[in-house]
């Protein structure tokens, strides 16, 4: 029982107790916020100095689209017909957005033999599939874009607003001061 090693205290410093250790608790969940780790751990130098790996897209089909790009998450209610969706993590429970009749899919993580990839190519509808951290925030801006599978191109059209330190902010999270 989680109360057994507290059974010396009185119910008041059990309170005032476990109110300390939520509010520690909480302090340190909000610090973690600011702290980057890695993509790819392969050693404990890699918490000394992130280096943030190129991902190369792995690109579904050799169609070219350009359309409005909707980034969703698991309780988006955007409409997707005619999109490019843009999604973190496209795991099967994604499936629905099929149903949407979108007209492309870009995702953060993923391989070509990952579900998202499989279920592009089956529906021959244009992907990148794991273009990473540094695409994906670039793309988190974007509201048109092109698409070119063919010349494993991602171009951004044009963006929701102008962000003059976008290039400071790459090179900042590339060295892992900021998420």
């Amino acid at each position: 029982m989680i109360f057994s090693n507290y059974k010396k205290l009185s119910k008041k410093n059990l309170v005032e107790l476990w109110n300390r250790k939520i509010n520690l608790y909480s302090k340190q969940k909000e610090i973690s916020k600011f702290l980057n780790l890695p993509a790819i751990i392969t050693s404990e130098k890699d918490f000394e100095i992130i280096q943030y790996h190129d991902a190369k897209p792995n690109f579904i089909t050799k169609n070219s689209i350009t359309n409005d790009l909707v980034k969703i998450n698991s309780n988006s209610n955007n409409s997707l017909k005619n999109k490019i969706i843009l999604i973190e993590n496209a795991d099967p429970g994604f499936d629905w957005i099929f149903s949407k009749n979108p007209a492309g899919l870009i995702t953060k993580y993923g391989g070509v033999a990952s579900h998202m990839a499989i279920r592009c190519a089956e529906l021959n509808l244009p992907a990148a599939i794991g273009c990473g951290d540094i695409i994906f925030n670039q793309l988190s801006n974007a509201l048109k874009i092109i698409l070119d599978c063919n010349e494993e191109i991602i171009s951004i059209l044009q963006n929701k607003n102008l962000n003059e330190f976008l290039e400071e902010q790459k090179v900042l999270k590339s060295l892992g001061y900021i998420k």
